[in-house]
């Protein structure tokens, strides 16, 4: 056989067209699109400094399949600092964290996936905060507070 003729594509029986004067089927009407009511997959917050610890961050929780993977980038950091989500806003945060991540590394950042759906995060009553990492240190250093998701967003 002919390498030219290798290279070309395969030929497939044509399909008929519609009828003459019918119309076809409309396009995409089962094709799936993100509109009103739209879960947000993922939701970014600012870390404001707390304490005059020169620390700020953001974070970014984004759903991953059923659990949220928090990526926290912080600036002023020495690494070592905890960070964790509360219950509760940054001016009265539980006494215990309702998830503990991975301490700050020492180029500021933190990456953990968590057992916690990001619509069960964003209810309006939890918040992202890094403390002091010395032992039993309730010293805020950066919150934020993660946004409610607007059911009609």
């Amino acid at each position: 056989p002919d390498v030219a003729d290798a290279a070309q594509a395969p030929e497939f029986p044509s399909t008929p067209g519609p009828a003459a004067g019918s119309e076809a089927t409309p396009p995409a009407l089962a094709t799936p699109v993100a509109g009103e009511g739209a879960i947000a997959r993922e939701v970014a917050l600012r870390l404001h400094e707390a304490n005059d610890s020169g620390i700020d961050a953001v974070a970014v929780l984004a759903d991953d399949d059923g659990q949220t993977q928090v990526s926290v980038a912080a600036r002023g950091a020495a690494g070592g600092e905890a960070v964790a989500i509360f219950t509760g806003d940054c001016a009265s945060p539980e006494s215990l964290p309702a998830f503990v991540l991975d301490p700050l590394e020492a180029d500021g950042k933190s990456e953990t996936t968590i057992d916690a759906r990001l619509t069960d995060l964003n209810d309006g009553d939890h918040a992202v905060a890094i403390r002091d990492g010395a032992a039993a240190s309730d010293t805020i250093l950066a919150c934020g507070e993660i946004p409610v998701q607007d059911p009609a967003a």
